[in-house]
């Protein structure tokens, strides 16, 4: 099928670009803590991976929060919101059901494993410690 150019150049033949990566997306238990709620602006910063009170200009934070909505719409099994308080925005947060439990995360008690390693290493700088006395 022939493409016909628009105005302004599009769409482009994807040589013109020199690299081209996969289009992914976050799963909301991925980037959302389970214990918290978020507003959208919240949201649309975590999945940019930046802190939530990351500080943007205006028109960057109406971009990546138009790029959010139909996210948070296309998971809205995954979410609960609140209440909102007078004028104050809704915030989100994880389904309970959206949590991954442990064994699914292969996490064990300890936590992906961290705690131990530094529990192991701990042992290890001991015994260095009591072989160099």
């Amino acid at each position: 099928m022939p493409v016909r150019e628009e105005a302004g150049g599009m769409p482009k033949p994807k040589d013109e670009f020199e690299t081209l990566y996969g289009y992914l997306l976050y799963e909301p238990a991925d980037i959302l803590d389970p214990d918290y709620m978020y507003t959208v602006a919240e949201i649309a910063r975590l999945m940019q991976g930046l802190p939530v009170q990351a500080d943007l200009n205006e028109e960057t934070e109406n971009r990546i929060i138009q790029w959010t909505i139909p996210w948070i719409i296309a998971n809205q099994n995954d979410f609960v919101i609140n209440d909102p308080r007078s004028d104050e925005p809704g915030f989100f947060g994880l389904h309970p059901d959206a949590v991954p439990d442990e064994e699914e995360t292969g996490e064990d008690e300890v936590g992906e494993g961290e705690a131990g390693e530094d529990e192991a290493e701990r042992e290890v700088d001991e015994e260095t410690a009591d072989d160099e006395e």
